[in-house]
């Protein structure tokens, strides 16, 4: 029988029996109200990823290190920044035995611990006091952003399973809210003149509020044997035919959504590298816009292409056909190599709508066709899948960006 514990704030919840859990979040999901305030933790998170990610440039200048390729520092801070994105597709699967000895909702803590002591160590270590001699404050940075980033989802997902799809839906809208605050608001605050240290700065305050606003506003909802041991993980993986099948397919399409998407939020700053960006062409003729404002503009239209598809998911009452989703992703690649700048922003919207609805349709599914004691291991195989994708995009960025700008113009591809 399902037992139920309370305490104070925060309320616990624990769910003894497996065969209630899923029966009891169907038919209660619509009634359950919506913790909506769960998007200040997910949206402080993503932010901290977004500025390890878009912010390599600021940090490269503070370092003082010289753009040549063949720069010995050059090559190393290329290594140092790459632990983000191994960190990541390790922790995917690594939390699970590494954080083995706590429960999902203690890893969540633990991975935002380790974003906000990332953006220490770089407002701190490299910008207050100058260390930047060393490029250790840069290793140890992004592999703390790593280990975050790739604990984070799979832990914070699970740990909200049980209050349902609508505090969920506000969960996975903050992540393209978080990384759009930073691609969109933290260029425009450095361009208007503000010093990329108080964005790091306001990063790191913003994840301490995430961690209170968690703590003190959701609800503590834990589902035994839900990979919260050693033990229940080795069986919740000896088990795996009673959830793999159920991933198998929206993990393949997140894994090739997840390759567009990687190449594509990459290789249009090769392409559009110029002060300003021509609207028709290559410049010649036709009206020029300046590169940051266009580069604010694509991805404000990336934001309303993934958040706006997280929430259709979650609007719909009937579940859609993951591959048939990706029909948006294809068609957003094909309006972007045209390198039309006046077109490109939209293709940007198509490739974020098909990641919004992949993901969204996917994190849904497994609520409603996974028992709950293997929603923690179903999610990050999930995930880990779709990052598969990812670093094999990110690793062939510049093979593409070369076919793209075989034509250089005036203002298009000048570098290459």
């Amino acid at each position: 029988m399902q037992q139920v514990q309370y305490s104070k704030i925060p309320q616990v919840v624990v769910y003894d029996d497996p065969s209630a859990q899923n029966s009891d979040v169907k038919s209660n999901d619509a009634e359950q109200a919506a913790y909506k305030r769960i998007i200040i933790v997910t949206l402080t998170m993503f932010m901290g990823y977004a500025v390890l990610v878009s912010f390599q440039g600021h940090l490269k200048e503070a370092l003082n290190i010289p753009e040549q390729k063949t720069d010995p520092r050059n090559k190393a801070y290329t290594v140092a920044v790459s632990f983000l994105y191994i960190g990541n597709l390790v922790f995917r699967l690594a939390h699970n035995f590494v954080f083995v000895c706590f429960k999902p909702r203690t890893r969540v803590y633990i991975s935002m611990g380790a974003m906000c002591t990332s953006m220490a160590v770089i407002t701190f270590g490299v910008f207050y006091f100058k260390f930047t001699e060393t490029l250790a404050c840069v290793y140890i940075a992004y592999g703390l952003g790593g280990v975050g980033i790739g604990s984070f989802e799979s832990n914070l997902l699970s740990s909200i399973t049980p209050l349902g799809h609508q505090t969920k839906m506000w969960a996975i809208v903050g992540f393209p809210v978080g990384f759009a605050c930073i691609t969109v608001g933290g260029f425009l605050l450095v361009a208007a003149g503000m010093a990329p240290m108080y964005v790091y700065t306001i990063v790191f305050a913003g994840l301490l509020v995430g961690m209170l606003t968690f703590y003190f506003t959701v609800p503590v909802t834990h589902i035994k044997n839900n990979s919260d041991s050693l033990r229940a993980f080795v069986e919740n993986v000896q088990e795996f035919r009673s959830w793999l099948p159920q991933i198998a397919l929206p993990a393949v399409c997140l894994m090739v959504d997840m390759f567009n998407v990687s190449v594509f939020s990459s290789v249009m700053l090769y392409v559009f590298n110029g002060p300003k960006v021509p609207l028709f062409g290559d410049g010649s003729s036709g009206p020029l816009i300046p590169t940051d404002l266009y580069l604010a503009v694509y991805n404000l239209f990336f934001l309303l292409g993934d958040a706006g598809g997280r929430k259709l998911i979650y609007w719909l009452s009937k579940p859609l056909y993951p591959p048939a989703l990706l029909l948006f992703a294809v068609l957003g690649a094909a309006l972007c190599v045209t390198k039309l700048g006046i077109i490109v922003p939209l293709g940007g919207f198509f490739i974020m709508l098909a990641n919004g609805t992949v993901y969204a349709s996917a994190s849904k599914a497994i609520d409603t066709s996974v028992d709950k004691r293997f929603n923690l291991v179903a999610l990050s195989m999930w995930l880990f899948v779709g990052d598969i994708g990812s670093v094999t995009g990110s690793n062939l960025v510049h093979i593409i960006r070369d076919w793209l700008c075989e034509e250089p113009g005036q203002y298009i591809c000048i570098s290459s």
